[in-house]
């Protein structure tokens, strides 16, 4: 299923960057793409180049600024998520090796400050949150830490996701763990695992009541977990199983040449 799928349809061939998505009805690529390097997408990057669907000079257009964070210098994403900076590096080694210092550097912007003094859980990332539809199904947005993202109002929403913890084992897994406590202490944690999220958004909440519950599993940020703790727990067993698939293919040696450098 991995190599029949294919991405150069899905190629900008003029600003050589992955775009967002294809219009059926209209025959034609999405104008916005992907282009920045700490985000998800670049999965799909590796991913496209490892097949030969796109040439491997698409990996330097991927934006790579920085800003100051208190423990040094962070790439620069969409929305701030730890999603954006960790989820790759459950995936393939190499993810690991260029971004992995900026991406640390995110988590500890996370942990650090507000959370750690009034001893809440950390860890901002995309999810649900506590607003509902007529059907009673949670809303769901992207949350991130504000100066980390581009997007606007991230300082608007304050909702902590227990994936985004997992995620962080594999760079600080004595970390991870204590934050966990910290979720499971405050009945994060369900018959299924750790809830969806925790909302502390004002807005959102009762008189006096310091957080909302989201009360849901989703299956990605679930499988999310298994994966990141798979790979701290047995010394990075999938990323290792994805590289190699990868080096099979095409063009694996020059993902890995671009990713080193």
């Amino acid at each position: 299923m991995a190599t029949a799928m294919r991405f150069d349809f899905l190629f900008d061939q003029e600003r050589k960057l992955l775009s967002i998505g294809y219009r059926v009805l209209e025959g034609s690529l999405d104008p916005n793409c992907y282009d920045l390097l700490a985000s998800e997408a670049r999965l799909a990057s590796f991913v496209a180049i490892a097949n030969g669907d796109i040439p491997a000079r698409h990996w330097f257009r991927l934006g790579r600024a920085v800003v100051r964070v208190r423990h040094g210098a962070a790439l620069v994403s969409w929305s701030g998520s730890m999603f954006e900076y960790l989820m790759p590096i459950a995936r393939h080694a190499r993810a690991r090796r260029q971004p992995a210092r900026a991406d640390q550097s995110s988590r500890r912007a996370q942990s650090a400050g507000v959370w750690q003094e009034t001893r809440r859980a950390w860890g901002i990332s995309e999810s649900a949150y506590n607003a509902r539809d007529l059907e009673r199904t949670y809303q769901y947005s992207s949350f991130g830490v504000p100066g980390l993202g581009l997007k606007r109002g991230l300082g608007e929403n304050t909702v902590v996701a227990p994936y985004a913890t997992a995620l962080a084992a594999m760079v600080k897994p004595h970390a991870a763990v204590l934050n966990f406590a910290r979720l499971e202490k405050v009945d994060a944690r369900g018959r299924y695992g750790f809830y969806e999220a925790l909302d502390y958004t004002a807005r959102r909440l009762q008189d006096g009541e310091p957080f909302a519950i989201v009360r849901a599993y989703m299956a990605h940020h679930q499988g999310m977990t298994i994966v990141a703790l798979a790979n701290t727990l047995l010394d990075g067993l999938m990323r290792k199983a994805i590289s190699r698939g990868a080096a099979h293919q095409g063009d694996g040696a020059a993902v890995a040449g671009a990713d080193a450098a």
